[in-house]
């Protein structure tokens, strides 16, 4: 069964947590700018004419998703050289997520980054054979320097860049249900910046819902799946002490329960019954979920020996809620109830009155 939890927090983190904007603000014809030679060499890509950056400009500025990517495409098919192709791309990324069109948004999103990454190193070659030249013809342009502020900011905005391009093409994986391909982006995403909590958090949780059948992948896919969880429990609580001011009640209460449920279903996954309990129990004083619920009975049901009372009061409490684990835990209280009463009379009382106890 898979239980997607993790929507309620994207938006706010990445916007906190992952660079958005342009690598490097689009220059215009470099023969233009090259005529003072006294001037910076601009770092980053260039329009080989007014009419190009004009065309880039336009497909930059619009909104609507279908006119975006027409536009995009008319101007691959006008300038397929461009230096701007990679941003055109993202644009197109863009458009097509707005449209929840997932593989179009992957494949736009893999072609943008490929070629952001080529200009990133053309850059760097070009830095470095202007800093192998000895002798510079006096009315040459100023070589382009890498310990230069400018060029700086451009390799870290570079590196915000492939944290976004990860996270959209993570995300649309995600949404094709396709976890593998989506951890296989969070990984990536993982080894740039191990500290990132918009890829700690989602690939904590796709980890902790996908667990290999086989005994051998098991061990260690929930080895990590613990430390990431862990590390996750850590990252929100710091966040919420740095920013929970300026959030909802809701939505903060969210943010913890997530984590807390990350982690208990991890631990009941290792059978730690006793470390999922706690984690299920934090997440529910956060927030009053029926799958949070269901899993503490399973937790409560699997102890040696099983605490029956225990495990029959969280899942009547996760069938009143209702929810995608209804049927389930409906099932699996009626066996107890049926095995603990000798039949099924006075079964809706229960899950009633365990129902009228959430919240006390």
């Amino acid at each position: 069964m898979i239980i997607s939890k993790g929507t309620r927090w994207t938006a706010l983190i990445l916007a906190m947590a992952v660079g958005q904007s342009l690598t490097a603000a689009p220059q215009g014809p470099r023969n233009n700018q090259q005529q003072a030679a006294a001037a910076p060499q601009p770092v980053g890509p260039a329009a080989a004419s007014n009419e190009e950056l004009t065309a880039f400009r336009a497909v930059q500025a619009e909104t609507n998703p279908a006119t975006r990517i027409t536009l995009a495409d008319t101007f691959l098919t006008t300038y397929p050289s461009s230096e701007f192709n990679g941003y055109i791309h993202r644009f197109r990324m863009e458009a097509f997520a707005a449209q929840n069109k997932h593989k179009e948004a992957i494949a736009a999103a893999e072609t943008a980054l490929d070629l952001e990454n080529k200009l990133v190193a053309g850059m760097i070659a070009k830095a470095d054979a202007d800093a192998a030249v000895k002798n510079r013809p006096r009315n040459a342009p100023p070589p382009l320097d890498k310990n230069s502020p400018a060029f700086k900011t451009f390799l870290s905005d570079a590196g915000l860049s492939r944290l976004m391009y990860y996270q959209r093409i993570m995300t649309s994986y995600r949404q094709l249900n396709d976890a593998p391909k989506a951890m296989e982006y969070g990984e990536k995403a993982l080894a740039q910046d191990p500290e990132n909590i918009a890829f700690i958090l989602p690939v904590s949780q796709i980890m902790a819902e996908r667990v290999p059948a086989s005994e051998l992948d098991k061990e260690p896919h929930l080895k990590r799946a613990e430390e990431l969880s862990k590390k996750a429990v850590t990252k929100v609580a710091e966040f919420l002490e740095s920013n929970g001011a300026a959030l909802p009640a809701d939505q903060k209460a969210g943010f913890s329960a997530d984590v807390h449920f990350t982690l208990g279903t991890v631990y009941l996954a290792e059978k730690k019954f006793g470390d999922a309990e706690k984690e299920f129990l934090a997440s529910l004083t956060s927030k009053k979920e029926p799958v949070a619920y269901f899993r503490l009975g399973l937790a409560y049901g699997r102890e040696t020996p099983p605490k029956v009372d225990l495990a029959m009061d969280a899942l009547a409490k996760s069938v009143f809620l209702k929810g995608v684990t209804e049927e389930q835990a409906r099932d699996i209280l009626s066996k107890l109830y049926q095995e603990r009463k000798k039949s099924m009379d006075g079964f809706d009382d229960f899950v009633k009155e365990a129902g009228s106890k959430i919240g006390q």
